[in-house]
């Protein structure tokens, strides 16, 4: 069916949110990794904890990010996990000085890894909640784009704000969530009350979880090390170690 404005923005909007969520708060870091160690921001072992803090807060985030939308409502709960985003970026860029350090790092690598578990959680149930069941794959298929987008996006504006400096480049991931924030956030979903009975208990689908959470596992720490290795393991520059990155992003958005 052709897709008129009811499908596409609020599928922009999600996209917008999964771009922010995963695209930026989670994985913006991946090209910033090296670039903070070689500045002696933090070690190569504090590094590797910033992700690690990162995934547990994305952990949580996701587990209560669906409670979050039932209390508040969905477009509260995006704002959310947006706010946080970007309290969590400008509060990186605070790390810089004494007495500020790894472990200031490391409460707010957490923090964004919320953002983008609540984002996660709730953005892609509710587009499709909001759409003719008829649009539900492409709309779909548009959140999802989100997420390679934002590994795009902030690999390749990462390297120009690297130059100013480690700081210049959290304000400059500051500034993008709140415009992509503020374009977008009143095509934010409303879904419409679920029907009685979807109040059933779903099927426990074991092995689709099992399934999830390998791919999880053999996955997010390349990742998360991908333009490290790059940098730091083959003594390539800075912006090869992006332009990698923004190569993985290229195939997420095409997976979507």
């Amino acid at each position: 069916m052709p897709l008129d404005r009811t499908v596409w923005l609020p599928g922009l909007a999600g996209a917008a949110a999964l771009l922010v969520g995963i695209g930026l708060a989670r994985f913006a870091y991946v090209p910033l990794f090296p670039a903070m160690v070689g500045a002696g921001l933090v070690d190569a072992g504090g590094a590797g904890l910033l992700g690690a803090t990162n995934f547990a807060g994305y952990l949580a985030g996701v587990l209560g990010g669906r409670a979050l939308a039932r209390w508040l409502g969905v477009p509260r709960a995006l704002d959310v996990g947006m706010a946080l985003a970007v309290l969590s970026f400008a509060a990186c860029a605070l790390a810089l000085a004494p007495p500020w350090g790894l472990p200031w790092y490391a409460v707010w690598r957490a923090v964004a890894g919320v953002a983008g578990g609540v984002l996660m959680a709730v953005t892609g149930p509710a587009v499709q909640a909001s759409v003719p069941p008829e649009a539900r794959p492409a709309a779909g298929g548009i959140v999802m784009t989100g997420v390679g987008a934002g590994v795009v996006l902030g690999g390749s504006l990462l390297p120009a704000l690297l130059a100013v400096g480690v700081a210049a480049s959290w304000l400059g991931l500051a500034l993008l969530t709140l415009l992509l924030w503020g374009g977008l956030r009143r095509h934010f979903p409303t879904p419409p009350p679920p029907p009685v009975e979807a109040a059933i208990r779903p099927p426990a689908a074991p092995w689709l979880l099992l399934a999830y959470g390998l791919s999880g596992i053999g996955m997010v720490p390349p990742m998360v090390y991908l333009a490290d290795v790059a940098v730091r393991g083959h003594g390539l520059p800075l912006g090869v170690g992006s332009a990698i990155w923004v190569g993985f992003g290229v195939g997420a958005i095409a997976g979507g």
